[in-house]
């Protein structure tokens, strides 16, 4: 099948606002990353050498105002040992009932599925429950298709470096009638509007 491609933070801007949803994918009008986004992707970075190398962050390691070594070594805890995992950096190809998405999936270790997330405070750090619902969480599952973990990995990036594991459990049925409820019908919405 031929047509878009969908992805996750595609899905969850048309969810939060059609109309910047509009502007930013058939306009073009895309917003530059600021410095706490560029800041994360540095962090990003960071935990995915540890992963795929073993280097250890530098803690001195800065971006503008963000201490993202201290903050990227903080997330450590949250991670299996380097070099375990079967994928770091993965992209995610996949189609459901005749619709594509895409995206990028940070680690794979087996049957569980790693996101690393940085924020300015971990209260803002989804629950368990948020996840159960969450589009990115829900086309990762279904991208795995059989039972495992989803482990998003917070890391703060104001105050105090601390980090959150915040886990769910996810059973290959459960995830597909989740993802016809929860995702499906946004990813035809977004479909309609291109």
């Amino acid at each position: 099948m031929t047509g878009p491609v969908l992805s996750a933070s595609q899905l969850e801007l048309w969810k939060m606002c059609p109309r910047r949803w509009y502007h930013t994918y058939i306009e073009g009008r895309r917003e530059e990353a600021g410095d706490a986004a560029q800041a994360g992707t540095a962090i990003h970075e960071l935990l995915e050498k540890y992963l795929r190398d073993g280097a250890i962050p530098d803690t001195t390691a800065v971006w503008g105002r963000y201490a993202v070594g201290k903050v990227a070594t903080a997330m450590l805890e949250n991670l299996p040992a380097p070099g375990s995992v079967q994928d770091v950096e993965l992209k995610l190809d996949l189609e459901v009932n005749g619709i594509q998405y895409t995206g990028r999936i940070d680690a794979v270790d087996g049957t569980t599925v790693y996101d690393q997330k940085s924020t300015s405070a971990l209260r803002y750090a989804k629950t368990e429950a948020d996840l159960s619902t969450d589009i990115q969480a829900m086309l990762y599952a279904r991208w795995l298709d059989k039972d495992g973990t989803l482990v998003w990995n917070y890391g703060q990036t104001k105050g105090p470096a601390k980090t959150r594991k915040v886990s769910l459990t996810v059973f290959r049925d459960d995830v597909r009638i989740k993802f016809e409820k929860i995702v499906e019908p946004v990813a035809r919405q977004v479909l309609a509007a291109y």
